[in-house]
């Protein structure tokens, strides 16, 4: 099993958590948040070697300009809650479906089978928050509870 986690190198590049943070403010009214980064999480289970993994990160997942990437480990952050939210196993997930294609263009060579590559998203939010606050940013912006799953959960600091 490879996880791959992709996000921005700066957090201005950032669209969507710069978004997200702007619309739970106006809409949820939680103002001591300071900072929203996104990342997409892959998760493929796949035999292959570490080789084929980090190609698959350089070459379809991310932008190197951009974007930066971790293999199996966290990419490093300072926020103060990390949120995942992932779809239900019994719902399609369309990118994933679509990363397998990819990944078998690339490698020439097939995975298949719909669980074998799943995806996600983690939101690492900066703030003073209390974690009524952060269930409620998960509940009313993050997450759609019909068809998705969610976890959060306060980052220690050191």
């Amino acid at each position: 099993m490879w996880t791959i986690e992709v996000g921005y190198k700066d957090s201005s590049m950032d669209a969507r958590g710069n978004s997200i943070k702007k619309a739970i403010v106006e809409d949820l009214g939680i103002t001591k948040l300071s900072s929203v980064k996104t990342v997409e999480v892959y998760r493929i289970n796949a035999r292959f070697f570490q080789v084929r993994a980090e190609r698959i990160a350089k070459e379809l997942l991310h932008d190197s300009v951009i974007q930066t990437y971790s293999l199996n480990k966290p990419l490093p952050h300072n926020g103060d809650w990390e949120i995942e939210v992932e779809l239900h196993p019994n719902v399609t997930d369309n990118t994933a479906i679509a990363l397998i294609e990819g990944i078998n263009d690339l490698l020439d060579e097939r995975i298949s089978g719909h669980d074998s590559v799943r995806t996600g998203r983690k939101y690492l939010l900066s703030g003073n928050l209390s974690e009524k606050e952060v269930e409620a940013i998960c509940k009313n912006m993050l997450a759609n509870e019909i068809i998705e799953n969610f976890t959060y959960r306060k980052i220690e600091k050191e």
